[in-house]
């Protein structure tokens, strides 16, 4: 393949796009060389050409660019879909390719344009303000050419050339994209006005007598006010001091002490009667039997 062929045609931009063929990826998006497909995905993809301007994939297009042997000339090949380009030619000429039809694009001249191409054949040029130079149309099938002027919109039914319709309804460019929706809540309906309430008057109550003065605080006493709680922690303190411990090697002997006997049970009965006095005639008996022992 001859070296100009090799070269980058374009630097694909795009968010979802598929680019299949010889490519160089870099930072930005992807190089592209000649023979590369590049297909559009939900958002529309933008081919930057290497040598000015640019061609804008609409979503869901796919395009075929292949450079000429000297690399100034490019051919775009493309199905159903649309495309939209913005660039200027010197002395060479680009051309588009559909199913249907060969669209010429001769320079010198700066080239703004539309086009779109549907399943059912029917295709439509738009060429727009800042378009300056002639788009030739030729049909793939026939010799029958047509040529749109600049700021000129051309509808070709079904294939045809002689089904053209100029200034058609439609546009021949990519959709607009379609209005991102917000969901909004529906306004919360107003409270009705409530009614004023009456209230009886009360009749006014006497006005206490004035409290006596507190007297006031010693100025040597501890006052602490505390407005938000308060947790101590003993590990957190800085006053913590440790615990003293004594062997028990280290104590004076003590004597060993005896528990106490336990307590004498008390017997409840009756009081011991005191002993009877005996009387005269009585000690003198005990005497007498004393002395006969």
């Amino acid at each position: 393949m001859p070296a100009f062929a090799q070269q980058a045609v374009g630097e694909v931009f795009a968010s979802d796009a598929t680019v299949r063929g010889s490519v160089q990826l870099t930072s930005g998006g992807a190089k592209v060389m000649s023979g590369a497909n590049v297909t559009a995905g939900d958002a529309a993809a933008r081919l930057a050409l290497a040598r000015g301007g640019e061609l804008r994939v609409c979503p869901g297009t796919s395009i075929a660019v292949t450079a000429s042997s000297n690399g100034r000339e490019l051919m775009f090949g493309m199905g159903t879909g649309a495309i939209e380009a913005d660039y200027k030619l010197a002395s060479s000429a680009d051309s588009v390719m559909t199913p249907d039809f060969r669209i010429l694009l001769a320079g010198p001249g700066t080239f703004h344009f539309a086009l779109r191409s549907r399943p059912n054949g029917d295709t439509c040029v738009q060429a727009r303000a800042s378009n300056s130079s002639a788009i030739v149309v030729t049909e793939v099938m026939g010799d029958a050419t047509y040529q749109v002027k600049p700021n000129e919109q051309v509808l070709f039914r079904k294939g045809r050339l002689a089904d053209a319709e100029v200034d058609p309804a439609e546009d021949c460019g990519c959709p607009a994209p379609a209005p991102t929706l917000r969901a909004e809540a529906p306004p919360a309906p107003a409270a009705p006005a409530s009614a004023p309430v009456l209230m009886a008057a009360t009749p006014a109550s006497p006005t206490p007598p004035a409290e006596a003065a507190a007297p006031a605080p010693d100025p040597t006493a501890a006052h602490v006010e505390v407005d938000s709680p308060f947790i101590f922690r003993a590990e957190d303190s800085p006053l913590r001091q440790p615990l003293l411990r004594a062997s028990l090697a280290s104590l004076p002997a003590l004597p060993a002490v005896e528990p106490l006997p336990p307590p004498l049970e008390t017997v409840t009965g009756e009081p011991a009667k005191p002993p009877k006095k005996k009387g005269a005639f009585a000690r003198m008996k005990a005497f007498l039997a004393s002395i006969f022992k």
